[in-house]
């Protein structure tokens, strides 16, 4: 019934033990990011409400695709159709991402050439997907800015939602609180200040 390998993993605890130090980690650089992301948002959208700019929680799951997962929404304004969020995404195994998500309400928030401007960062990408619940790269869901043409530009800016999203390897998570920032400023740039 189970391998070899199965049976030693059944063993031992190093590997929990390990993710819990890991997640604890994970934790407190993102209390680090929440700080200074609530205050670039505040000096960078003084129209939108505080409620908006200090809403969001860190949350973390075990099965996204089979896989655990940590995010944190700051903001994190879901209501109905109308969102603002910038999700910092820690997926195991796979990647870490900033990403931008605005609808309803929201998507005035974002200058008129953002999809085009997002092209000039490296690893950002366009959700193309009907749904924004989706993290995934693949190519139903997201396409690289680069390759997002000036037509299918003006299709995602008549869209319900917009997501603008920052991938990052896992070799970049020593400098979690850096990279975050860097993606934050990246959004930044792209909203209307």
């Amino acid at each position: 019934m189970f391998s070899a390998y199965e049976q030693q993993l059944l063993l031992t605890d190093d590997f929990f033990k390990h993710k819990r130090n890991i997640t604890d980690k994970i934790y407190i650089e993102l209390a680090i990011v929440r700080e200074r992301s609530q205050l670039l948002l505040t000096q960078h959208l003084p129209s939108i409400p505080s409620e908006v700019i200090l809403s969001g929680k860190i949350s973390r799951g075990e099965n996204l695709e089979g896989l655990p997962w940590i995010n944190m929404d700051c903001p994190g304004w879901f209501k109905h159709d109308h969102v603002f969020s910038i999700r910092y995404l820690f997926w195991w195994s796979r990647f870490f991402s900033v990403t931008l998500h605005v609808a309803g309400d929201y998507l005035h928030l974002l200058k008129n050439d953002a999809v085009e401007r997002s092209s000039e960062f490296a690893n950002t990408f366009i959700c193309v997907n009907n749904t924004p619940w989706k993290y995934h790269y693949g190519t139903e869901n997201y396409l690289p800015a680069k390759l997002v043409t000036e037509a299918h530009s003006i299709n995602q800016m008549q869209r319900p939602f917009i997501k603008i999203s920052i991938c990052y390897t896992l070799e970049d998570m020593n400098a979690l609180t850096q990279t975050c920032n860097d993606g934050l400023i990246k959004i930044l740039t792209l909203l209307k200040g």
